[in-house]
Parts: structure tokens; sequence; C-alpha cells
């Protein structure tokens, strides 16, 4: 709408009631699995609201005992300790079960193991120490501390931090290690924008993702992934580019930044 006549409509029209998000009507914990629905069809429940707790707890144990070692230069957790977190974690990674893809030998890469070394280390709970992580006077207060409290703050801290960007972790789009990484917007105002977003979603309620996508632009929620989506490709930089028409929509860059963000 050109902006001479949205001035012009402001002046009677009246301004739009803000956007409700809609709770999902499916009680998932109360179905029962159709017998013709397949394995991939049905919904798996993770509570993670009282998982994450434990898995907290374990993780700062690990750490004061020497069991995770992380890269020199990134700070990311070793295959061998993944292994080991994998191991304490409630329930495990979310696809520990995936076997690999009939077509190739890509695996399901670690989501949950691979996080946690890089949350703690953003909140100041651990830090390297030559190939290892330990935990500062923090992580070793957090062990007594009740773990709500040390998983608020972990959360608030991530949110500032700018050591890591997720959208790295969704490796099939290419170009951000090339010119596309200076195209890339802050991560700190991504994660504020979801964050704010999060912060008015209502509490023990469904909520489906493309809903949770609808609230997000309706209420102004807003935030861009890159300046320059030309820069970004999947399979080829040419044919395969994100600047063309349709191949940047929300769902594309916004969506599965979101998505990404709430898994790790």
């Amino acid at each position: 709408m050109p902006g001479e006549l949205a001035m012009r409509l402001k002046e009677f029209v009246p301004e739009p009631a803000p956007a409700q998000i809609n709770i999902s009507t499916n009680e998932l914990d109360d179905e029962s699995p159709n017998q013709s629905d397949s394995e991939s069809d049905r919904a798996t429940i993770v509570e993670m609201e009282h998982g994450a707790q434990r898995d907290l707890k374990a993780l700062l144990r690990l750490i004061r005992e020497g069991k995770v070692r992380v890269g020199d230069r990134t700070g990311f957790p070793t295959a061998v300790s993944m292994k080991v977190i994998d191991n304490v974690l409630s329930g495990g990674d979310f696809y520990s079960s995936m076997a690999m893809y009939e077509e190739d030998e890509d695996q399901v890469e670690p989501i949950r193991p691979f996080a946690w070394p890089l949350l703690l280390q953003a909140a100041k709970l651990a830090v390297k120490d030559g190939s290892r992580l330990k935990l500062t006077k923090a992580g070793e207060k957090a062990l007594t501390l009740p773990a709500h409290e040390t998983l608020c703050l972990i959360w608030k801290e991530w949110n500032k931090s700018s050591a890591f960007d997720e959208l790295r972790r969704i490796d099939v789009i290419k170009g951000q290690q090339g010119k596309g990484r200076v195209t890339l917007t802050s991560v700190s105002s991504r994660r504020e924008a979801i964050s704010r977003a999060l912060r008015n979603c209502p509490v023990d309620k469904w909520i489906g993702v493309d809903e949770f996508f609808r609230f997000m632009r309706a209420s102004d929620y807003r935030f861009e992934v890159s300046r320059d989506p030309w820069a970004l490709y999947i399979v080829d930089s040419h044919y395969g580019s994100l600047g063309y028409e349709g191949y940047h929509d929300w769902e594309i860059l916004q969506g599965r930044y979101v998505l990404c963000l709430l898994f790790e």
C-alpha cells in the first residue's frame, strides 16, 4: 500500500485488534496412534521442562569430571564427547535411533549433545582448559542452585551471545562461510525477536509451528536472516540461489532459523 494512502486511511479506519495466537485443539497426549498411520506420521511428545533440569546437572557433573572435550578453535564438542553426553541425557538425543539414509552416508547430526556445551560456555558456566571444558566458579555454584534459575540465566546469556550462529547447523543452505557471511544479520537481533514472541505464548498449551510462524508475522516480531539472500544457495550457487523471487520466503529462511533455535 502506498505510504500516502496509508496515512489517509489511518485518519478514519479503526486500528485492528492485536493478533491472537490460536491454541491447537489436538490433545496429543490423549491420542492413540491409528493402526494405519506410518511411524513417521505419529507425534512424539518430548517433555523437556523437567528433562532439561536433569540434563543441566548431568552436563555440569560431566564437565567437572573432565569428560567433555572440545575443539581448540571452535569450542565445539568432539564426536566422542557428544556420545558421552548423549548417554547421560534424559531420553537421549531427539534422533538417536535414526539410521543412515539409504541413498547416502549422511546421518542426522547430534542436536542436544552439540548444543549443551555451547550453551554452558555462552553462559560462562564452563570454559576451555586445553582440550577439555572445566567449570567456572559460576558453574560450580550452579550445581547447588535450583536448575530452573540456571536455565533462565543460560537462555538470557545465549540471546546475547554472538559466538555461534544456529544457521550454520542448517548445512543444506550453502554460502554462509563465503561471501554470504558478511550479509548475515546479527544473531542476537534474531533471537530477541523470537524470544519476544515466545513470551506471548500461553503456558501449558499446544501451538502448531505454522500458527507460531503466523503469529510472529502478524504481531510484527520480524527479523531478517540475510541482507542479501543472493549470497546463499541450495545445491548450486546459480540455479539454487535463494535470491530468486519465492526462494527466500519466510518459511525458507526465517522459519528454518526459528526451528533450529527451538531445537537446539
